[in-house]
């Protein structure tokens, strides 16, 4: 084969070689960029599902105290 052939084959495989070897180590940055983002996403979630206990344990002292005010009855909460 022509040597100057042969380079310019060369080039051009190089090139295209470069180009899917980029595409591919984009795609390994989309696959990682995903995991954190559900990661953080499992994290909030979680913060999420604590507030709403602390929300139902609150919203529970509350109805206790407004009972124990209706009748009369003395109420641990809030004495330290």
């Amino acid at each position: 084969m022509n040597p100057d052939i042969e380079a310019k084959l060369q080039s051009i495989l190089a090139k295209h070689w470069n180009a899917a070897e980029g595409i591919k180590k984009k795609g390994e940055v989309g696959k990682t960029v995903v995991k954190a983002r559900k990661a953080e996403i499992t994290e909030l979630m979680s913060h999420v599902k604590t507030w709403e206990a602390e929300l139902v344990a609150e919203k529970a002292k509350v109805s206790h105290l407004e009972w124990s005010m209706e009748h009369g009855e003395s109420s641990d909460y809030g004495k330290a």
